[in-house]
């Protein structure tokens, strides 16, 4: 085989290597919701016990009962799934029912 192609196939793993390790790198957290601060763009969620602060950006998906929402729309009590990276949530899936 011709040492290019080589070279191609190393480049093309590299970079997916680079776009999917992000994606494993995010955590799912779900638990009750404690508070919210839409001004602040935080929240925090009780997660088997513990309190977790979480940040918002305005790239944050909001789903409430499975349509799109706002962070000022999720109330305290209210179930939420969090999706984040490093505390800075990319989705949150609540639940009102």
């Amino acid at each position: 085989m011709d040492r290019r192609w080589f070279v191609v196939l190393g480049v093309a793993v590299l970079v997916s290597l680079l776009i999917l390790t992000p994606v494993a790198m995010a955590a799912t957290a779900a638990g009750t919701v404690k508070s919210v601060d839409a001004a602040k763009g935080t929240l925090v969620v009780t997660v088997e016990g513990k309190d977790v602060d979480v940040k918002t950006t305005d790239k944050t998906e909001v789903t409430i009962d499975g349509k799109a929402g706002k962070l000022a729309d999720v109330k305290a009590g209210n179930k939420a799934t969090v999706t984040h990276e490093g505390g800075t949530a990319s989705k949150i899936a609540v639940t009102t029912k």
